[in-house]
């Protein structure tokens, strides 16, 4: 799952500026260790809608791909083929 995939440290992600009344989005530091993937079948486009929206997984600020969480793709048991 995620051939497509690269390992980034503190990358910049996109949020929701909780902070105002009109819908606002912002550049978020996310800190540790994520993984820019792409998905490239159903099986993965399923397992990202699974995880938590601006928890788990952000949309990246620059460049394409999508932001998860080390931690959350161990939810799928990847954590030995990711290493």
């Amino acid at each position: 799952m995620f051939r497509l995939r690269k390992i980034e440290e503190d990358p910049i992600g996109i949020d929701l500026d909780k902070d105002s009344k009109f819908q606002i989005y912002k550049m978020k530091n996310l800190k540790g260790k994520w993984w820019r993937v792409h998905p490239t079948n159903m099986k993965e486009i399923t397992a990202l809608a699974m995880l938590s929206h601006r928890e788990e997984k952000y949309a990246a600020a620059h460049g394409g791909g999508i932001l998860v969480s080390q931690k959350a793709l161990e939810k799928f048991k990847l954590s030995s083929a990711l290493e």
